[in-house]
C-alpha cells in the first residue's frame, strides 16, 4: 500500500504515516524495500538497454498522485543502490535534494568494509542538501 491509501485506512494524516514508517525504520521494527524485480521486467528497460548497450535500466513508475515524481525515483534508487552495494566499494557522494532523499528513505544495511566519501563540497546549499550530510547518512545508514 502507498502512504496515503494507509493513511486513509487509518483515518489519519499521510506525513503522520511518514512519521511512524521513519520512526519505525529508525529504530529497526520494520524494513522498507522496494523488490526492483518488478522494474527491470519493464519491456522498455529492455529497449534502452539494447538500443544504448547499458548493463541495466530501471524504469520508476509513473504516480499520478504524487506531486514530486523525484520521489518515487529516489526510492527506487535507494532499493537499486542497496543491492549493487558490496563489502568492499568505495562509494562516492554528491549532494542535492534528490541525492539526501535517497539517503533519507534508504533502509539499514549491515555492511562490512564500505567506504564512503564525500566528492564535492557547497556549503551554501541547505542544510540537509549539503554533500557532507547526504554522505553522513548514507554511510550512517550502511
Amino acid at each position: 500500500l502507498r502512504q496515503d491509501e494507509v493513511a486513509n485506512q487509518l483515518k489519519i494524516s499521510r506525513a503522520s504515516v511518514a512519521m511512524y514508517l521513519r520512526k519505525a525504520r529508525e529504530t529497526g521494527i520494520v524494513n522498507i524495500s522496494t523488490s526492483t524485480q518488478l522494474f527491470t521486467d519493464d519491456v522498455m528497460a529492455r529497449r534502452l538497454e539494447d538500443a544504448f548497450k547499458l548493463d541495466a535500466v530501471w524504469i520508476a513508475p509513473e504516480n499520478a498522485y504524487v506531486a514530486d515524481p523525484s520521489t518515487d525515483i529516489a526510492v527506487l534508487a535507494a532499493s537499486v543502490f542497496l543491492e549493487l552495494v558490496k563489502k568492499g566499494d568505495r562509494i562516492g557522494v554528491a549532494w542535492g535534494r534528490t541525492v539526501y532523499t535517497i539517503a533519507d528513505i534508504m533502509s539499514y544495511a549491515d555492511l562490512q568494509d564500505v567506504t564512503v566519501v564525500q566528492l564535492c563540497g557547497n556549503l551554501g546549499a541547505p542544510y540537509s542538501y549539503r554533500p557532507d550530510q547526504c554522505t553522513m547518512e548514507i554511510a550512517r545508514r550502511l
